[in-house]
């Protein structure tokens, strides 16, 4: 773990970051709350498809009351000991004819990864980051 940290930290030695300040830092980093993802799971749309856990969106909306306390526990644990599970790196890659193109080429096709609906829940703070990078591009101008 300690080697992977170590090439992480070179890499990012080398790109020009525009750093957080102490607040923005902190919120990006504190436990998620069974509110928050309450809220990303009411703006799950249904009828997409199910990734490779099977489990489609409406099952999330249906069992929440049943699932938040463990997807929180599981967010909370991925964000503490960045240690993810292996599920959220796995995907199921289906391909999807584009129109009005040769069906026999390659390029005719576009790839789509389906993942687990967890991983779509965990975007949890995507939201936060979004307004906090348009501050920090504000900040820059």
């Amino acid at each position: 773990m300690e080697d992977k940290e170590e090439k992480i930290r070179t890499l990012l030695r080398k790109v020009d970051l525009v750093k957080l300040n102490e607040l923005q830092s902190k919120t990006m980093i504190k436990p998620i709350t069974k509110e928050e993802i309450e809220e990303v799971i009411k703006q799950l749309k249904n009828n997409k498809s199910s990734g490779i856990d099977k489990f489609p969106r409406e099952f999330y909306r249906c069992f929440k009351e049943d699932l938040i306390p463990l997807l929180q526990r599981v967010f909370n644990y991925a964000l503490s000991e960045k240690d993810p599970p292996k599920t959220w790196s796995e995907a199921k890659i289906s391909v999807i004819p584009k129109e009005g193109k040769d069906p026999t080429l390659c390029a005719s096709y576009r790839p789509i990864s389906l993942l687990c609906n967890n991983v779509n829940i965990g975007q949890i703070r995507q939201n936060l980051y979004l307004d906090i990078k348009e501050h920090i591009i504000l900040e820059e101008v």
